[in-house]
């Protein structure tokens, strides 16, 4: 009848759900000599879109220019319920948490079961040196749901890190680098941000490349947990860890690291169930290595180290027995 039928049009997304594939180089089961210095064989890895992807591992924490680190389940001496006087930082510079206002507490079992120390909205705990404007920064922390405030702060610098004014996924280095986020939640988050003192900072969200405005360079100056300046914006929540590198941008390799280190520890991310590696001490270690692609899909991959003792250290063998018993008030022989 030539009437034209009426147009539809359909939307077609298209998107990549294909993890990059993880191959390792060498052996998937290795040995290393204790107390030997661990050159990892390494791996390569493919996608389907991205080029060039990095990939990181367990084998070793980052330690270049490592400033500060704050682990809630290393305080020395400290039980669950204590009171904090300070956050001894664990990376030999001393750089602690002593500026200490209210009573911040250790908890046992906080952050999916791990330890954290818990700011209820007028605790502080702040650092007493300065960080400038070049610097990587990771964090582990989650808000208690009602003072969703500057959780991750400084008490001299207009910084934040994650969390302002009832929102999350926020950075703001002395001037807004993101937008305004999304409404604060009670999940867990795993933030990161690197400044390379040259307008150029970045954001990482649970390991998502923010969008942002890379000219925001601000100082953190004084970390500060629990708030901002000497009382402002003070927020109820936990942080369960923090590693801060000063004078060092962390290469994608070193963030993905950092990241597993973090993530798997803590169970987030969807990362498997893994345990950091330690190959200092004999025994079977596995090291987990992780890759993840611009739409976010992560591909992992293990290898075994059977770390044995060195052969060429001396040994002592005793003469008779182990156990022995010795009569008191007679020469020993």
């Amino acid at each position: 009848d030539g009437i034209p039928a009426d147009s539809v049009t359909r939307v077609v997304h298209v998107v990549d759900r294909t993890a990059p594939v993880i191959e390792l180089i060498g052996e998937a089961a290795i040995e290393h000599i204790q107390g030997q210095p661990f050159t990892d064989p390494g791996v390569t890895v493919e996608d389907n879109f991205d080029q060039g992807l990095a990939a990181g591992s367990t084998a070793e924490l980052p330690r270049k220019n490592l400033w500060m680190h704050l682990d809630a389940s290393r305080i020395p001496a400290a039980q669950p319920g204590d009171v904090l006087a300070r956050w001894p930082d664990i990376s030999g510079n001393a750089n602690h948490l002593s500026g200490v206002r209210g009573d911040p507490t250790l908890v046992g079992a906080a952050l999916n079961g791990k330890p954290a120390v818990r700011f209820d909205g007028d605790d502080f705990l702040a650092a007493t040196s300065d960080v400038q404007r070049h610097y990587s920064i990771f964090t582990v922390s989650q808000l208690e749901g009602t003072d969703n405030e500057r959780l991750i702060s400084s008490r001299t610098s207009n910084w934040l890190l994650g969390y302002q004014n009832g929102r999350q996924d926020v950075f703001h280095p002395e001037g807004w680098a993101t937008g305004t986020g999304s409404p604060a939640s009670i999940a867990p988050h795993l933030y990161g941000a690197t400044s390379t003192g040259g307008n150029s900072v970045r954001f990482y969200a649970d390991s998502e490349d923010l969008p942002l405005t890379p000219t925001r360079n601000g100082r953190i100056l004084k970390l500060q947990l629990g708030g901002y300046r000497e009382g402002d914006e003070s927020a109820r929540g936990d942080v369960a860890e923090v590693l801060l590198y000063d004078k060092h941008v962390s290469t994608p390799a070193e963030r993905l690291s950092i990241e597993a280190y973090l993530a798997t520890k803590y169970r987030l991310l969807g990362y498997p169930e893994h345990t950091a590696p330690d190959l200092s001490r004999t025994g079977e270690h596995t090291i987990l290595y992780v890759a993840r692609d611009s739409a976010g899909n992560y591909g992992f991959a293990t290898r075994k180290v059977t770390v044995k003792p060195d052969p060429a250290l001396p040994v002592i063998v005793l003469e008779g027995d182990s156990p022995m018993t010795h009569e008191a008030g007679t020469p020993f022989e």
